[in-house]
């Protein structure tokens, strides 16, 4: 591991053979991401200088995934879902994959697509 301050450095991280690389500007650019963001979103990690963010949020009642399949959710091509927690087990969910409250989803979302993310898992119905 080794604490960059400058994101060039992040190109000498192979030549190097460093496994993973840390950056205090973009930590606490995903705290503060984390408290600005609305509803049950967990985490979110700011990723390619702010171009995209990786949110881990929790599916509760209000949330329009509940009991929904993942083929019938309708996301734009912008944003992803890498993974599913559910009961301590990681699910790579394919298009059948029914949502459950309480599931942990994990997002990889473009900058302009956040509120998309934000809506699915706001804690009012408003």
């Amino acid at each position: 591991m080794a604490l960059i301050n400058k994101p060039n450095y992040s190109l000498l991280q192979s030549s190097l053979k460093i496994d993973d690389l840390i950056d205090p500007r973009m930590n606490t650019v995903s705290c503060i991401l984390k408290h600005v963001h609305k509803g049950t979103i967990e985490n979110a990690y700011s990723i390619l200088n702010g171009e995209y963010e990786v949110i881990e949020a929790q599916i509760i009642e209000t949330s329009e995934l509940i009991n929904k399949e993942l083929k019938n959710v309708n996301l734009p091509n912008e944003i992803k879902i890498g993974a599913i927690l559910r009961d301590n087990e990681v699910i790579i969910p394919r298009s059948n994959f029914i949502f459950k409250k309480e599931d942990t989803v994990v997002f990889l979302a473009k900058k302009d697509f956040f509120k998309i993310v934000e809506n699915m898992f706001r804690i009012s119905s408003i």
